[in-house]
This record gives C-alpha cells, sequence and structure tokens, in this order.
C-alpha cells in the first residue's frame, strides 16, 4: 500500500502541467511592457514564452510553454530585471504582485504556496548573508592583538547560519512534500557528497527522482535546483 502510494505521488509530481495559470501585476505601470519567462538550469536561462503586459500592468501566461515539469523558473522585463519562480504541476495557479524594480526586491506573492516558501527563505537568507558581510567587514578591520573580539565575531557568524539551518528545517519539516522541501533534500545530499560525507537521507530515492524527473535533468540531477533556492 505505502509502495502504491509513493509510486502515486511520484506519477502526479511528475505529470506536465495541465492549464497552469501564472499571472501578475507590475503595479504602475503603464507602457505594456513585455514580460519574458524563462527555464532556469544553474546559471543558465533560456526564454521560454512572453506575453505584453495590458494598461494596467496585467499580465497572464495561460499554459506556459516549455514548463512540462516542476522547477525553477524566471520572470524577467527588460531582460536584465529577473525574478525568480517555482512552477509546480499541484499549483493551479500562481498569483504575483511586483510593486517596483528590481523586481525580486517588490515581489509579492498572492498565491503559490510553493513560491511563499521561496520568498520566505529568501528573506531569511538574505538577514544571514547581511550579518556576515558586517561581521568580515568589522573582521578584517581587526588588529592582530584582538583575539577575544575575533572569537565573538566567529561565534555571531555561526550562530546566523544555524538560525537560518534552524528556519529552513521547519519549513521543511512543516512542509515535507512540497518541491521546496525536496529541492533542499537534495541539495542538501548533493553537498554532503561534495563534502566527502555522505549522509543517509531522510527523503527516499524516489523523493530525489521527483526533483528531476526529466529525462533532460538525469545525467546533472542538480542543474535545475542548486543554488537557485539558496540566492
Amino acid at each position: 500500500m505505502r509502495i502504491l502510494a509513493l509510486f502515486t505521488a511520484f506519477i502526479f509530481l511528475c505529470f506536465p502541467l495541465l492549464g497552469q495559470v501564472l499571472r501578475g501585476t507590475l503595479v504602475g505601470v503603464q507602457d505594456r511592457q513585455w514580460i519574458k519567462l524563462l527555464d532556469t538550469r544553474g546559471a543558465s536561462h533560456t526564454a521560454l514564452d512572453s506575453v505584453r503586459c495590458d494598461s494596467r500592468g496585467r499580465f497572464r501566461f495561460d499554459s506556459p510553454k516549455g514548463t512540462a515539469f516542476a522547477g525553477f523558473y524566471q520572470l524577467s522585463v527588460h531582460d536584465t530585471d529577473r525574478v525568480d519562480l517555482i512552477l509546480d504541476p499541484r499549483e493551479a495557479e500562481v498569483v504575483l504582485e511586483f510593486s517596483g524594480s528590481p523586481l525580486q526586491e517588490h515581489i509579492r506573492v498572492l498565491r503559490s504556496e510553493e513560491n511563499l516558501r521561496l520568498w520566505e527563505y529568501k528573506a531569511v537568507s538574505r538577514e544571514v548573508q547581511a550579518i556576515q558581510r558586517a561581521v568580515e567587514t568589522e573582521r578584517r578591520s581587526l588588529r592582530t592583538d584582538q583575539v577575544v573580539r575575533g572569537r565573538e565575531l566567529d561565534t555571531l557568524s555561526a550562530r546566523a547560519d544555524a538560525m537560518r539551518n534552524a528556519h529552513l528545517d521547519q519549513m521543511v519539516q512543516k512542509a515535507p512534500d512540497s518541491y521546496f522541501a525536496h529541492v533542499v533534500q537534495v541539495d542538501r545530499a548533493l553537498m554532503a557528497v561534495q563534502r566527502g560525507t555522505p549522509r543517509p537521507c531522510s527523503t527516499p530515492l524516489l523523493s530525489m527522482t521527483k526533483v528531476c524527473c526529466t529525462a533532460r535533468s538525469i545525467p546533472r540531477p542538480c542543474s535545475r535546483t542548486c543554488g537557485t533556492w539558496r540566492q
């Protein structure tokens, strides 16, 4: 019975996106800009589809081209202003709102649990990165005899990183079957292997297959996932 349930979940996640709608609004935009949808594979991005906003800045992709499977994608305005998002076959509609530019700093997710998770984590990660940058800036100004302060900065940086990891663990535990959670599990497993310290993964191998179920992804299982969610 458990095997049947896992197989059903696998088929459901890997089934092509049928009728998914991706829509949103560029608030305050009146010049009917073009907005592009791009595929994300590591650092490579390929244009898949494009639509033109209406006079109120609204755009809509009906069954977007090239989005056959769950994964990371981007929306782009003027080619250089880009924002990450997740398209998952279990979500019939993704609704976003952008109140300014750059898009990634003015995004509001109105409908999509996957993208709420993604941008919740990105917000926490940015706070931690700001702390670590401040730590490094102060560390560079320390004198050689300021050993105690150096250790305090090490502790501060480690605590910030631990806070980020703890928050991420909570997110995964809260929605273990989400696409975001599976990407995190795969990314952690791959990083452990790269460090030469492989460890048993709490997520079944089937879950790793869910993230990379397209034939084009199998040779490089992390090509569509690694880094995007952590940035």
